[in-house]
């Protein structure tokens, strides 16, 4: 309920409208919500993590969510397992991490992002190694897009150098630059789900504001600061998100927003 009155009060100051999904069960819509292509198109994908497999009868959204929505006029569907949270797009261009191999094992990984690249229009599609000992594998929880060719991604000297090369040849072959945002994960499990405080990598943009997680920690500071000085022009705004990290996600993947006739 914290979250929740931080993001409507923010967004209310600046004008951007706050709706719920009805009829859901679940609070992380950015996952089983449909992805935008362009205007007036959106690609549902089959929604069945592996991580829920087996622990409750969970929302399946690719018949029950997208298509319903009103101001969604064309929905196309796509049989490819994938969360809206693993996908970080700009244009024609997305980062995926590779637990969408291990999601669609029955293809082959050149079979992933050939159909990966055609539903959803892309010219790019740069696969990226999955964070260690993260069951979730979402790229939105490691990077985002901060031009046509520079990624800001979590700093990761603290997780492994091994990580750390991988992690850059993969973007030095697609000739992007990376810049690093502070991460410091903290220890703490919930049904198999490490916490995410200390990401301040998953907030939400909206317009030109920017709503940005905080934990009581040390780095909120030096996180905010660093994001204030890359998105000049934009209200770079903090809410304090210790409770919903327990539960293993933050600010992008309870929400989705998009260009909507609302």
């Amino acid at each position: 309920p914290g979250v929740h009155r931080g993001l409507a009060s923010i967004l209310g100051e600046h004008g951007i409208p706050l709706r719920a999904i009805h009829g859901t069960r679940d609070i992380w819509c950015r996952d089983y919500m449909p992805i935008q292509v362009d205007e007036d198109r959106f690609v549902q994908f089959r929604y069945a993590p592996d991580y829920l497999a087996g622990k409750y009868r969970h929302l399946r959204a690719d018949g029950e969510i997208g298509p319903a929505l009103p101001w969604i006029k064309r929905c196309d569907r796509s049989e490819i397992v994938l969360d809206g949270g693993n996908v970080v797009a700009r244009g024609d261009r997305a980062i995926v991490t590779d637990k969408v191999y291990r999601e669609n094992a029955e293809l082959s990984r050149e079979g992933v992002r050939g159909a990966l690249k055609g539903v959803l229009g892309l010219e790019e599609l740069i696969v990226v190694p999955t964070e260690p000992c993260d069951p979730i594998g979402h790229a939105d929880g490691m990077l985002c897009w901060l031009g046509e060719r520079i990624v800001l991604i979590n700093d990761y000297s603290t997780v492994g150098e091994g990580f750390c090369r991988r992690i850059r040849s993969r973007f030095d072959r697609h000739q992007v630059d990376l810049v690093e945002l502070p991460y410091e994960p903290q220890s703490g499990v919930r049904d198999g789900i490490p916490t995410a405080a200390g990401n301040w990598m998953n907030f939400l943009r909206a317009g030109n504001v920017l709503i940005v997680p905080t934990f009581e920690l040390k780095g909120d500071e030096r996180a905010l600061g660093l994001l204030r000085d890359l998105h000049p022009g934009h209200a770079v705004e903090p809410v304090e998100c210790r409770e919903l990290a327990e539960e293993g996600g933050l600010l992008h993947c309870v929400t989705w927003q998009g260009k909507l006739p609302l």
